[in-house]
């Protein structure tokens, strides 16, 4: 009889229960579909439906009726926390909140990898200066670059960094890391030149021509000069170099008359105008040297013998003699 009472009331409150679920789940249908009977109450009679998923029946505090569909707003981008709050793209929904994936950081809205993102290296918000790179959340130059005064740079190939930073090419050429002038010159103590063409470094650096000209790589002088032991000459005038370098202009000269007559020393005469006026003096001036008298009619037959130049020279050296 016990065993027969137990049943009778087990039953009974089950039915109680199911009938009070079955109340309220027909007044939440109603309230939230407009067709609740084949949505929502046929299925509560089952113990299945939006009642139990979403509704006051239900098993997850987090499961929301959003829209007349059971949203679970503690996974869903869409309804990430409540109906409605859509997660941005890339951000996924855990645990009711927007996030973005593994290894990624939330910076103003946006998933980034602060690893690699040169507006959010290693923080959000921290900017890589330009040209520069995001790496391992550090600002780096690019491979086969340097960070000079905060730019990156070449130094292979900048003249203002050449090979380390700060040095500069005076050229404004850098090859290899190493200061270099163009084609066709050659750098002498930091500065580029041509040493085919250059009076300072002829042919070679430090290489100075006294003369001042220097042609293909060697010193040279200008048109009508001689260079003679570095100096730059005119051989027809200098008497230290006359007619050849290292000829003194003071040279002996044998007269070709037909009597003999003293050996003098002579000097260029420069003033060929004053020919006619040496003759005469030579003439004159004869016999006090103890040479044989020359007569103003031998005149013809000494130039005719001797050489114009060679005589008025002769005469220029007696004029000396007796200055």
């Amino acid at each position: 009889m016990a065993k027969f009472v137990l049943l009778v009331v087990l039953i009974t409150f089950a039915t109680t229960a199911f009938a009070q679920g079955n109340s309220v789940c027909a007044q939440w249908c109603a309230a939230n579909f407009p067709n609740p009977g084949s949505t929502c109450t046929s299925l509560a009679a089952h113990n299945q439906g939006p009642c139990y998923d979403c509704g006051p029946l239900k098993t997850s505090p987090t499961e929301k009726l959003c829209s007349g569909v059971c949203r679970e707003t503690s996974t869903d981008p869409q309804n990430c926390g409540a109906c409605g709050k859509v997660c941005p793209s890339v951000q996924h929904c855990t645990n009711g909140a927007c996030t973005c994936p593994s290894g990624q950081t939330l910076c103003i809205g946006l998933c980034v990898n602060t690893n690699t993102d040169p507006k959010n290296c290693g923080a959000c918000g921290k900017v890589c200066p330009s040209g520069q790179l995001c790496t391992n959340g550090a600002c780096a130059c690019p491979a086969g670059q340097t960070l000079c005064s905060g730019v990156c740079v070449n130094t292979a190939t900048d003249p203002k960094n050449c090979g380390v930073c700060g040095k500069v090419c005076p050229s404004g050429l850098c090859a290899n890391g190493a200061c270099a002038c163009p084609a066709g010159q050659t750098l002498c103590s930091g500065v580029c030149v041509n040493t085919a063409t250059d009076p300072k470094n002829c042919g070679v650096c430090g290489k100075v021509c006294p003369s001042g000209l220097c042609t293909n790589g060697a010193c040279a002088c200008p048109a009508g000069q001689t260079l003679c032991s570095g100096v730059c000459v005119n051989t027809n005038t200098d008497p230290k170099n006359c007619g050849a370098c290292g000829k003194q202009g003071s040279v002996k000269v044998a007269s070709a008359l037909t009597q003999p007559v003293q050996v003098l020393y002579v000097t260029v005469l420069r003033a060929a105008a004053q020919v006619a006026f040496v003759l005469r003096l030579l003439v004159t001036m004869a016999s006090a040297v103890r040479t044989y008298p020359v007569h103003l009619s031998q005149i013809a037959t000494l130039t005719q013998t001797v050489p114009l130049e060679l005589f008025v020279q002769l005469a220029h050296a007696v004029a000396e003699t007796f200055a």
